[in-house]
């Protein structure tokens, strides 16, 4: 095991304090939609707490934390040799290709601009719109490529996902692998991590600004590696200097930022709540993962959970005196944290119409999701489930299926990506169903309005906040039974 277990206690850290932290991060549900907290100390791993409904070592979604991975590969990738110098020049990797809005500051844009987002490329567009234009476009590369500059570079400091995804494309453009391939060699391998997920553009090159999936203990590893200065096992799997300049104080960073209140601590961020935080004064790492909410939201809480619980948790650099009701209140903090919240509701019985729809399969009109069916059924009493086929990005060209239960304790399914999803629903009235799904590993929350109409010839679906870019938060899907 790569993070052996240990009480806190062996590693200097108080088990009260870390239930503390767990409590408090259980009851900030409302607010933030916590999935797992993993505190790691000298090594060990003295804090692991999934929350109900996320299981444990489920893969998740680390949404910008990819960044920083793609910019440790692109570390990695100078070492070896595959890349000079941060100081060469983005143009000059991409030769073949016709670029539009070519001028004097975009021939001066280097590597070391990328990762620093201090590029210029872009802007006219909100960071968002930016976004979903890159991936709504037949050529990712291309469009970052013709993206109009908006300042010189190195001048301006500007949140941009064209600019990790063009990191990404280097790495393939001098290796002739895929970021992901390149990052399962000289990376995930080398830290024991076997499984991910990294989705790639529809021109195979891995999405360098997000996407990639982790177990959240081998998220820890990453942040780990950083503490222990790119070394791993006697192994340096990233150079101690790039370590050091992803994670100097200020904008020349390389995807790792400082909390103004803490001297000393630096993290890297994901969207809804994906944070791995470093402490090298505290040999501490401490791993978040969520889901459903705007990084606005989570802010305070983990900014609380850090500050009021984990660490005044740390108590010293040896082990301190085993405290066995701490202990316990550790395992019920964990355990409570693990356990549905409620009982099990009885369940009013279904309207008529649930009978005639069950198990029908609806052809779904052209939508922006590209999803084609949908297949509502009811395999019990106290359960329902959804079968749906699409195609395109949104749902990484696959089927896949969501489950609720009717009771109000939430029911599993392989979801996008086979990766777990949790959902409860019920019947509204006659002609209407309602379905709350929780996707944990790919950190969103919808609620799907299932009208069904002409007796139950056509569906009328809506699907709230389908994706975090769109600036219309919800879809509506219309369809019919087709016998």
């Amino acid at each position: 095991m790569v993070l052996p277990p240990s009480t806190p206690e062996e590693q200097g850290m108080d088990s009260a304090r870390l239930a503390l932290a767990i409590d408090y991060l259980r009851g900030q549900r409302d607010r933030y939609r916590i999935h797992s907290l993993s505190v790691v100390r000298h090594g060990y791993l003295v804090t692991d707490a999934s929350f109900w409904p996320f299981q444990p070592g489920q893969l998740h979604h680390i949404a910008s934390v990819t960044k920083t991975v793609t910019c440790a590969l692109i570390g990695i990738a100078v070492e070896k040799g595959y890349i000079a110098d941060v100081h060469d020049r983005v143009l000059s990797f991409f030769p073949d290709r016709s670029i539009a809005n070519r001028t004097a500051w975009k021939e001066a844009m280097t590597i070391e601009h990328l990762l620093t987002m201090t590029s210029g490329l872009g802007g006219v567009l909100d960071y968002e719109a930016e976004e979903a234009a890159m991936m709504a476009s037949p050529d990712w590369l291309q469009y970052c490529l013709d993206l109009p500059m908006t300042a010189e570079p190195g001048t301006a400091w500007r949140y941009s996902d064209p600019n990790a995804y063009l990191l990404s494309a280097i790495i393939t453009q001098v290796t002739g692998m895929s970021a992901h391939d390149f990052a399962r060699k000289h990376l995930l391998k080398p830290l024991g991590i076997a499984r991910s997920i990294w989705p790639p553009s529809p021109q195979g090159i891995s999405d360098g600004s997000g996407g990639l999936m982790l177990a959240p203990h081998d998220l820890a590893r990453f942040g780990q590696l950083f503490l222990q200065e790119g070394a791993w096992r006697g192994l340096q799997v990233i150079s101690r200097e790039w370590v050091r300049a992803s994670t100097r104080i200020g904008i020349a960073a390389y995807m790792w930022g400082a909390y103004p209140d803490f001297e000393g601590f630096f993290y890297c961020s994901g969207a809804k709540g994906q944070r791995v935080v470093v402490s090298p004064s505290n040999d501490l790492v401490v791993v978040f993962n969520g889901g459903g909410y705007s990084n606005a939201e989570v802010e305070s809480v983990y900014l609380e959970a850090l500050r009021s619980f984990i660490f005044p948790a740390v108590l010293a650099n040896q082990p301190v005196p085993a405290n066995p009701t701490a202990s316990q209140q550790l395992s019920g903090a964990v355990q409570r944290a693990a356990s549905p919240e409620g009982q099990p509701q009885p369940v009013p019985p279904p309207p008529p119409i649930a009978a005639t729809i069950s198990g029908r399969t609806y052809v779904i009109d052209a939508n922006p999701l590209e999803i084609q069916t949908i297949t509502l059924g009811f395999p019990s009493s106290d359960a329902a489930r959804m079968r749906i086929t699409a195609s395109g990005y949104w749902t990484y060209d696959s089927d896949f299926e969501w489950a609720a239960g009717l009771d109000g304790i939430e029911r599993f399914a392989s979801g996008r990506m086979d990766v777990l999803a949790a959902g409860v629903g019920e019947w509204r009235d006659r002609t209407t169903f309602l379905m709350d799904v929780d996707e944990l590993g790919n950190l969103e929350l919808f609620r799907l309005t299932v009208v069904f109409l002409d007796g139950g010839e056509r569906v009328s679906i809506t699907i709230a906040d389908p994706y975090p870019w769109n600036p219309d938060p919800t879809v509506l899907l219309t369809g019919r039974w087709q016998p």
